[in-house]
This record gives structure tokens, sequence and C-alpha cells, in this order.
């Protein structure tokens, strides 16, 4: 059976239509959903932040048994991941724009694809164009080239990596939404994605299993002129904060600029309508050819200036698609770190190698844990996204059902008494006291892509 994790980077609950009074943002999923979907409205992810999300999703474990989270950005846990679970039975692709998942997530799968990384290079040992452009941007275009060719002592083979650049990237604009400006959309590749994961399908029947981290709704956003139609009517482009970063909106908004909170709404609501456009028809494949397929989110809008525990962020959309089960509506709580033990449930029941309930046999509400373990330094950002810290603070959230347990910076938040809330606070009691599994490590190094790439993302 083949196996897909389609994963909506940055999509909150609220903003889909599984929601109560949502916007109609994802017609086509809401649609397969109805036909054959088991729809989760009481989802939420284990950590607030794709570092410590993904991990915990890959191994079934909480962000601070990982040692990967906002404050250490790097698996290096002997924790055996979906990745090396199902490798062992499956062919294997994990592909994304994301830096994060691939500092140690990657571990185990047969392909993987950080899609703006240096793939374009044909001879190491020459200039890396990207890297050139970066460095010489005020510089002559004419200036530009002799340096270009001259600067690593390798011109002919500059060249070539020139040439292959320019035709890798040209084949990446293919990959971006119709009509917008490419500084705009510079991480919407759905399109580029799903070809990569059609192709990948396309070349063997074993079984396979995909990982696809889908960026298109991380802010910057971009979006076509038909979703801005229908989402933000009667708004130009350029009233809209196109192409700008979280941090920028969340200035925006303390200094007291009262529209830009609904004009980025609307933009969201619009990228998120284009995305399934892309991402639904490609799920609906895959679900009608009997494969087992989960969409979620690692978290839920960061555009806003709410804490990083806020539901907002915490509360994301979960749909599971299994052979044989009948499409339904699960109102109680889960949390998605059990995906790992829900997958290996469906295509390999003999093997438990993940802790975590089977969610498709929930039938009443679980204990979720959301853990934001970071710097409490004021760094401006809540991932620190190189591991330079000086201090951690952990932090987290329990929620079962409608009651939730908050402990913050040292202490409980508005704790009451009742059954419940005591069974919470337990737990939280418990976890703190267990402490972290790992400890601040060296800084966390990047090359000069990745890091462009972190900036644009609004991680530095």
């Amino acid at each position: 059976m083949d196996v897909a994790w389609i994963i909506l980077d940055a999509l909150s609950f609220e903003a889909t239509p599984f929601a109560d009074g949502g916007p109609e943002t994802m017609p086509e999923l809401a649609a397969l959903a109805d036909e054959h979907g088991v729809v989760f409205t009481e989802a939420y992810a284990p950590g607030t932040s794709s570092p410590s999300s993904h991990a915990s999703m890959f191994t079934g474990e909480l962000p601070s048994r990982t040692g990967m989270h906002e404050a250490a950005p790097y698996f290096d846990s002997d924790l055996p991941t979906i990745g090396e679970e199902l490798s062992r039975t499956h062919r294997s692709l994990l592909v994304s724009y994301n830096p994060f998942i691939f500092n140690g997530l990657e571990r185990g799968f047969d392909r993987t694809d950080d899609l703006r990384g240096s793939q374009y290079m044909v001879f190491d040992d020459a200039t890396d164009p990207r890297k050139f452009l970066v460095a010489n941007r005020d510089t002559p275009v004419p200036k530009r080239y002799l340096r270009f060719l001259s600067e690593g002592g390798k011109p002919l083979r500059s060249f070539v990596n020139g040439v292959s650049f320019k035709l890798w990237d040209r084949r990446a604009e293919g990959g971006r939404p119709e009509k917008i400006a490419a500084e705009s959309a510079r991480h919407q590749y759905a399109t580029k994605m799903n070809r990569e994961i059609e192709s990948f399908l396309a070349e063997s029947d074993e079984d396979a299993f995909l990982v696809a981290n889908y960026m298109d709704i991380h802010p910057p956003l971009g979006a076509s002129d038909e979703a801005l139609e229908r989402f933000a009517p009667g708004k130009s482009r350029e009233e809209l904060p196109v192409g700008q970063r979280s941090p920028e909106i969340i200035d925006r908004i303390e200094a007291g600029d009262e529209s830009v909170a609904e004009d980025m709404e609307q933009l969201y609501h619009a990228a998120i309508w284009d995305t399934d456009r892309k991402v639904g028809p490609l799920v609906r494949e895959l679900v009608e050819d009997g494969a087992h397929v989960v969409v979620t989110a690692d978290h839920g809008s960061r555009f806003t200036g709410h804490s990083s525990l806020d539901d907002r962020r915490i509360h994301v959309p979960l749909l599971v698609f299994a052979p044989d089960e009948e499409p339904r509506t699960v109102d109680h709580s889960v949390n998605i770190r059990s995906m790992a033990a829900t997958t290996l449930a469906q295509v390999a029941p003999d093997r438990d190698t993940f802790d975590g309930d089977n969610l498709l046999d929930v039938t009443e509400d679980q204990v979720s844990i959301t853990e934001f373990v970071h710097d409490s330094s004021p760094t401006g950002n809540s991932v620190s996204a190189f591991g330079d810290f000086e201090t951690v603070q952990y932090d987290l959230a329990a929620i079962k059902g409608d009651t939730r347990v908050d402990w913050i910076d040292g202490g409980f938040r508005d704790l009451g008494d009742s059954q419940t809330e005591r069974e919470l606070a337990d737990i939280v009691e418990r976890l703190q006291e267990e402490g972290l599994e790992s400890s601040a490590r060296s800084p966390v190094e990047y090359d000069q892509d990745t890091q462009e790439r972190l900036e644009d993302l609004g991680y530095l």
C-alpha cells in the first residue's frame, strides 16, 4: 500500500471549511473528505513551529524527547523515524522547501529534494551562481559576468554551472502559481512538487512512501488573481501585503496598522484556496488508487502577534484517508504526533515502533501535549534557527476535550480545580520534572542558500 503524508505548512484549522463557520478555502479537499475522509476537528500540533512538530511527527515522541525544537532545530537522536521504518518496505521520497526538515529528519529516505538547494551545481569546485549573484547584486551586468567566470579560477566549469542554474531556475518558475510575480512566490512550488511526486510514483509498481511539506501557505504569500477576486474583493494586488514576511506583518500590526491584519487574512485565505486547487486533485488520485493518505499541518499561521501556544498556532486540520474506512467526523481531542503510529498500524500492524494512538480507533478525548521549547532571551523570533541560545524556556499546553492547562514561564496559568484540570496538571508537572532529553549543543551551521531561505521565511 502506498502511503502519503501531505503537510500543508502554516495552515490553521480555523482557516479551513472543516471548522464551524470556517471559510470555503478548500473545496477540493472538503469534497474528497465527504466521500472518503476521516475528519478530525480537534487535532493539535505537538510543537509550535516546523522543527518541533516535524521531529515529533516523524518519531511519535514529544519535542522534548526528540531533542529537536525551537531552541535547537537539529535532529541527531537515535530514535527511529518514520522514514527509516517505512524505507524497510517502501520506496521513499521527502520533498519540501523547508530547511528544517533537512536538519537530520531526512535520515532513512531513499530520495530527498529540498527544492532550492544546489542541485544545479554541475561542478562543485567552480563558482556557485546563486551565491555569486547574492554577493554581487550591485555590480554592473557586464562586469558581473566577467567576474563570475574568473572568480573561481575555472571559467569553463563556472560557465556550465551558470547555464545549469538558469535552466534549473526556469524549471522552478514553472511550478509557481500563474500570474504572480516571482518575488512574491519564492517558495510556492505546489505544481512542481506534484510533478515530482507523480514521477516518483510512476517509476515503479513497488509500494511508495512520500512526505511532501508544501510551503505555499507559509508567508511571504502570493495568490492568483482569481483567488484574490474571491477572498479580497475590491482590493488591488498592490494594496495587499503580497510578498511580506511574518515579522514584517507583526511589526505593522504592533505599530497600529489597523488594516494589515484583515488584508493579510484575506491574502492567506486566497493562498489556501490556490493550494487546495493544486494539491486536492493529487490527493484524490492517491486516495482513489488505494493509498493511505494523511493531510495536516505542522502548525498554524504565524503572522499575528499572538502567543506561540495560541489556539490559532497549534489547532491544525487533520484528514485521514484510509482504505476501507468510512467517511466520518471525529470531534475528540487528538495530537498529530500519533501519525507515525497510525500509519504503521495501517501498513504494518505487526510492528509497534512508535508511541501514540491509532487515530482511526479513537472514540474519546485523548490528552494532547504541545510543547514550546525556546530561547528565553528576547530574540524577536520564536525559533533560534542556529541553536545559538543561552537559556532555554520549556512551556507547554495540555488539552483534553474542552479543558486546557498551560505552563508558561515556570508556572501554571489560570489553573482551576476540576478533575480534568488536575489530571492534566499532573501530566504537565511530570514532564517538567523529567525535563528535556538533550541540552544546548553547538550552533547549527547552514550554507548561504539555506540562510537566505530562513530569512525569506521569516526565521532570521
